[in-house]
């Protein structure tokens, strides 16, 4: 078993690694200070495909892998805010309606 990273995941590792020192960091005092992660953060987030990222693409996911859903989170986390949360989230309790929601509810949600 090869436990060595793809091309693709050091990829995502490092785009992720750029977009939290150029986005996130920055503003880490401001995100701990108000409790909260503004909204255009949040948007670039979604931008960069963090939000649903383990969703299939017909539900606007990128159909990725629990483990590159790991090295987002992580890269996220080294920002020392609480950022990660909104990623963990949103690519594990929705999943929920993916893996066993009717075909309305996977439309809607």
């Amino acid at each position: 078993m090869d436990f060595n990273l793809t091309e693709e995941q050091l990829l995502l590792q490092e785009t992720v690694k750029r977009f939290t020192q150029r986005e996130i960091e920055p503003r880490a005092h401001q995100i701990d200070r108000e409790g909260k992660l503004p909204d255009d953060l949040i948007k670039k987030m979604a931008q960069l495909n963090l939000l649903g990222m383990t969703f299939p693409v017909e539900y606007g996911g990128i159909d990725a892998t629990s483990v590159d859903c790991v090295l987002a989170i992580e890269q996220v986390s080294y920002s020392g805010t609480g950022a990660w949360w909104l990623v963990a989230f949103c690519n594990s309790i929705p999943g929920c309606i993916v893996k066993f929601g009717t075909g309305a509810q996977k439309v809607r949600f």
